[in-house]
């Protein structure tokens, strides 16, 4: 049997994760997830792919207050906190070709990411309507929204693909005399993971019931260099990348993971059965 093994949510686009034992989830993600994000002067997104240290930060969500905290995973800087904009000028910017608007922060938040990037002109700005941006119609059906995330509402992702994965950078770095490369499941990011059931098999859902909860795959996820950072020491290799060339390109993208849309509200829960649901 198939069951949720863990669930996360990323209130900071590319910074870490928060692991929770339930996560109320909202037409446009899990709650809090990818709220907030930063930008630059001309509305470009800011993310790990160009500032791997933002995977050294660990954003919260404040409960009491909706404050977002930022950490350092070593210490290494002083705490951010910074409270919800509820007023002030909206920002826009563009994810992936998808326009987005977000009300910016206090210039001191933005001035913190700037000293600990090292760049000038960041703005962070937090989405406060997430019915802004449509998802991608191309995958999804109109009226589906995201916030700040690359694409989709959820992520999902499974214990056995990733030991399938492992399996094949495992022979990869064997065969090339390689130093071994161990992933974890933290590298991709997921919302969802879920352990039982054969590898890779959620690559050919169409839909899915977990608990309470049904979902539509929307389209296989694509990956990027991002996987290729240890999220701990940010060292890089061309690992998993390398592998899921070689074992699973699907439509001319290196694929680990499904895209998930929400058929309603709900909340999921550590433990919750996965039943895939085939066909309309």
């Amino acid at each position: 049997m198939t069951r949720v093994t863990d669930l996360a949510y990323y209130p900071l686009k590319s910074a870490g994760g928060v692991p929770v034992p339930e996560a109320v989830v909202e037409h446009w993600s899990i709650r809090h997830d990818r709220r907030w994000m930063l930008l630059q002067d001309d509305g470009r997104m800011i993310s790990a792919r160009e500032a791997p240290t933002l995977l050294l930060l660990r954003a919260e969500h404040r409960t009491h207050d909706g404050a977002l905290v930022v950490r350092h995973a070593a210490g290494a800087v002083d705490p951010l906190e910074v409270s919800v904009p509820d007023q002030g000028e909206h920002r826009e910017g563009v994810v992936w070709g998808a326009a987005v608007r977000g009300r910016e922060a206090s210039p001191e938040a933005s001035a913190w990411f700037e000293d600990y990037l090292g760049r000038t002109g960041l703005h962070l700005v937090w989405c406060d309507d997430p019915t802004f941006r449509p998802v991608d119609q191309r995958y999804a059906e109109p009226g589906d929204t995201v916030t700040f995330s690359d694409g989709f509402p959820l992520l999902l992702t499974s214990t056995p693909s990733l030991g399938r994965l492992q399996e094949w950078v495992d022979e990869s770095t064997d065969r090339r005399g390689e130093p071994r490369v161990e992933l974890t499941m933290d590298r991709f990011r997921p919302s969802v993971v879920v352990d039982g059931g054969e590898p890779l098999e959620e690559q050919g859902w169409d839909r899915v019931r977990i608990g309470e909860m049904t979902f539509r795959m929307a389209k296989h996820c694509g990956r990027c260099v991002m996987t290729t950072y240890d999220t701990t020491s940010l060292d890089r290799t061309k690992e998993p990348l390398r592998s899921l060339g070689e074992h699973n390109a699907i439509d001319g993208r290196l694929v680990f993971g499904v895209n998930l849309v929400p058929e309603g509200t709900g909340t999921l829960r550590v433990g919750d059965e996965v039943t895939p649901i085939q066909g309309s």
